[in-house]
């Protein structure tokens, strides 16, 4: 997980603990599980660019 992804989340987990309607700590908690998904994606396609810019079949 990137360092940016990881302050954001604790950041989001930070704001969820303080707000006192429902609504609004499952908004955050649902945005912290998108930022997650999203970083896992983004690792994900910086691999496949790696493995596609080293594959000699593509030169």
């Amino acid at each position: 997980m990137m360092e940016n992804t990881t302050w954001l989340i604790d950041v989001l987990k930070e704001l969820q603990s303080q707000q006192p309607k429902f609504v609004d700590q499952a908004l955050l908690a649902d945005t912290a599980v998108v930022v997650t998904a999203l970083d896992q994606r983004l690792t994900e396609l910086n691999g496949e660019l790696d493995g596609r810019t080293w594959n000699p079949a593509n030169w």
